[in-house]
């Protein structure tokens, strides 16, 4: 009798080790291998789940060494749904989280699940509340801040839209209101005209040789010589020699188009610096704007970008001319900032991009409002 307790003692203590060490290691509340996994984080998030362990998968790239067979013999996810962004294969993120959990992801709920969540659904499902899985459904899941197309942050999904509305020169020209312009939109007088001489000669300027270089090209590929400070005044020189027409006043149909400089001068700016010049111009904007808007790094990245966006076109001095759509920001009013968002001078393409993303804003904020007063996904 007393061996057999014995064994009986040691049997459960080997079982206790395995099933501690098994748990030290796939434990639901770490993050092993970098891979998304159960996260405490789940816990403390505003926007309700059907249980706690509803975890939305990310967009970041993972390692695919060391995944698990389809067919492995691994335990259950207990109530698990998983949230697939568009363009990810949801194959990839079951496997990912599979091994980062030591479970395996059910299509329909395991026994003793309670009715709970599981399978899988795309950002596009899991808003409208429908399910790409045979189980129960995942619940609803709102996002107040979707992220922007691309996961870019605001400043650089600006970026690329500036290249669309204040084109992207390597050499400067006269804009049609007459002043000098390099890179994307990057008005060379904005501090006086006075400045213009010293604002080019703080550009990392570069200057093609044209015998061997007949493009006039400068990138990784076609080498240029760094500009010289004479070089650069005598290039801007130039271009302020060529003045935009007077008939360019009343119809910009008249006006010299940036292609016309293109010979004026030899001096070129790398597609890297005019991107970083924008970036840089940006960040001195963030500070003007949060001094204006005190809680705007608060704000949903689309209201970000729409006001990086007014703020590059106007300047700090001109977005304060527009009084209603500051005290519509302040209140976090986007529907009525995007009725006070329209600029003159600008193009309709351009008004309309600012007001859809305050829009967008907008009816995402009451996607999850209409969510929490419906309980949508609430235990």
């Amino acid at each position: 009798m007393e061996s057999r307790v014995k064994m009986w003692g040691l049997a459960f203590v080997w079982a206790l080790t395995v099933c501690w060490s098994w748990a030290a290691q796939a434990s639901p509340w770490q993050s092993g291998q970098g891979l998304r996994s159960y996260d405490k984080a789940v816990m403390q998030q505003s926007v309700p789940y059907s249980n706690p362990f509803v975890r939305s998968v990310g967009t970041g790239k993972l390692s695919t060494q060391g995944l698990l067979d389809s067919g492995s013999s691994l335990p259950a996810c207990p109530h698990i749904c998983l949230i697939v962004p568009d363009g990810e294969s949801a194959d990839q993120a079951i496997k990912d989280f599979e091994q980062a959990n030591h479970c395996s992801v059910q299509a329909q709920n395991p026994p003793g699940g309670g009715g709970q969540c599981t399978g899988v659904q795309t950002n596009a499902t899991a808003a409208s509340g429908g399910s790409t899985g045979s189980g129960s459904g995942c619940p609803t899941q709102c996002d107040p801040d979707p992220p922007l197309p691309g996961n870019k942050t605001a400043k650089q999904y600006e970026t690329d839209k500036l290249k669309t509305y204040e084109g992207d020169s390597p050499w400067m020209y006269i804009d049609t209101t007459g002043h000098v312009t390099v890179g994307i939109g990057d008005n060379l007088e904005s501090k006086g005209s006075s400045k213009t001489e010293s604002e080019a000669e703080a550009l990392p300027f570069y200057i093609c040789d044209r015998k061997t270089n007949k493009s006039c090209i400068c990138d990784a590929t076609h080498k240029c010589a760094k500009a010289t400070k004479q070089q650069i005044k005598d290039g801007l020189a130039a271009v302020q020699k060529e003045t935009q027409p007077a008939a360019c006043k009343t119809d910009t149909s008249q006006c010299y188009t940036v292609n016309h400089y293109k010979s004026i001068s030899d001096l070129r700016l790398k597609e890297s610096d005019r991107e970083q010049f924008v970036e840089d111009k940006l960040g001195d904007f963030h500070g003007d704007l949060v001094k204006q808007f005190p809680d705007f790094d608060t704000y949903p990245s689309r209201v970000q970008a729409a006001m990086y966006d007014m703020i590059y076109n106007l300047g700090a001095a001109g977005l304060k001319k527009f009084k209603k759509f500051a005290k519509a920001v302040k209140a976090k009013d986007w529907k009525t900032a995007a009725a006070e968002s329209k600029r003159g001078g600008v193009q309709q393409s351009r008004n309309d991009y600012v007001k859809n993303l305050l829009m967008e804003a907008y009816n995402d904020e009451q996607k999850c409002k209409k969510s929490k007063s419906s309980g949508s996904g609430s235990n």
